[in-house]
């Protein structure tokens, strides 16, 4: 089985001291005339955050909005699922990039962003018991110590941009394993149960480096090699970091 998507994110962290919008605005930005689907305030958090969110173009989409921050997060909508299948996971991962980026570049044009991110959180379903095995060929070869147990690898590796040779991009990758629980509904029974399956993880977060100012007039551009980053190592793999 391939890595599918637990979830596609778009992140902006915004300039500090400006003013925000709560998610219910950010969410009429992105989708004019369409209410959400549910909408939460936490009105006694310190971080003033809120959430709106529906199914939107076949994707369970929830705004996420806290003091400078705002996280778009794409996910499956719960259909059809099964204990073999494993918890619900987006399968067309490039269209879900590509409408998280452009969700991303709508709500970077309204506010004053000083980094932007796209993160994949991936998984695959395995056998009980095969875990290892699964880590290390997914990582084929990397230099693991013979007779490896207990496996997770994680590294950042930084690139110049194409787009703007003077702005830095963070690759943080990460592999790991375990188990994830998930709801099913069991109509025979009339209530949901709780499912345990163990899975393979991949994390993939690409980013602007903190310490490089970004330009309003470049965030497109920005936004489309981050996009494109994150597929190319969701394709190759580790592959992507050796040349």
């Amino acid at each position: 089985m391939d890595f599918h998507a637990d979830s596609v994110q778009g992140v902006l962290f915004l300039l500090p001291g400006h003013a925000q919008d709560d998610a219910l605005k950010l969410w009429n930005h992105l989708f004019p005339g369409d209410s959400p689907d549910g909408f939460q305030r936490a009105t006694v958090s310190p971080m003033l955050s809120s959430s709106a969110s529906g199914v939107r173009d076949g994707f369970q989409t929830n705004i996420n909005a806290q003091v400078g921050r705002v996280d778009i997060v794409l996910t499956q909508p719960p259909i059809g699922i099964s204990p073999q299948s494993g918890p619900p996971r987006i399968e067309d991962i490039p269209t879900a990039v590509q409408r998280s980026s452009s969700l991303l570049k709508l709500l970077a044009s309204h506010y004053k962003v000083i980094r932007l991110a796209i993160v994949l959180e991936l998984a695959k379903t395995v056998n009980q018991g095969d875990e290892n095995k699964e880590m290390l060929d997914s990582l084929p070869g990397f230099p693991f110590p013979t007779n490896s147990t207990d496996v997770a690898l994680q590294f950042n590796s930084r690139k110049q941009f194409e787009c703007d040779a003077d702005l830095a991009m963070n690759r943080l990758c990460a592999w790991n394993s375990g188990q994830v629980g998930f709801m099913t509904a069991q109509p025979a029974q009339g209530h949901n149960v709780m499912i345990m399956t163990p899975y393979l993880g991949k994390k993939i977060d690409v980013n602007t480096a903190p310490e490089f100012s970004l330009s309003s007039t470049n965030l497109e551009s920005v936004i489309d090699e981050l996009a494109a980053e994150s597929l190319r190592i969701h394709a190759e793999g580790i592959e992507r970091f050796k040349s």
